[in-house]
């Protein structure tokens, strides 16, 4: 299900350059507390994980397809993990504790 005129080595360099692009916005948005920042780099992973969906997989076949999604959705499932933890640190961060 490629696109017409785009190779592969293209389509995995765009997918790579969108994670690096989104990891790095996260990584940001925990060094300076950023709620901002932490939505638009889940956001470009997210696109990331679309393209993955809808057009990287269906050029793999057998097992690799198989691996390639289970792997895709353990990394989701830590993905949301480390959303989690950052939200509940920025609450911590930005909610002062009763004494």
């Amino acid at each position: 299900m490629g696109l017409p005129g785009v190779g592969q080595p293209e389509l995995y360099s765009h997918t790579v350059a969108l994670l690096t692009v989104g990891a790095g916005l996260f990584y940001q948005s925990l060094a300076r507390s950023s709620v901002m920042l932490r939505k638009a780099g889940l956001l470009v992973i997210g696109l990331a994980v679309a393209k993955v969906f809808m057009i990287d997989i269906g050029s793999l076949g057998g097992l690799i397809r198989v691996f390639s999604l289970l792997f895709l959705g353990l990394a989701l499932a830590a993905l949301a993990w480390l959303n989690r933890w950052a939200a509940g640190r920025y609450d911590s961060v930005e909610k002062p504790h009763d004494v």
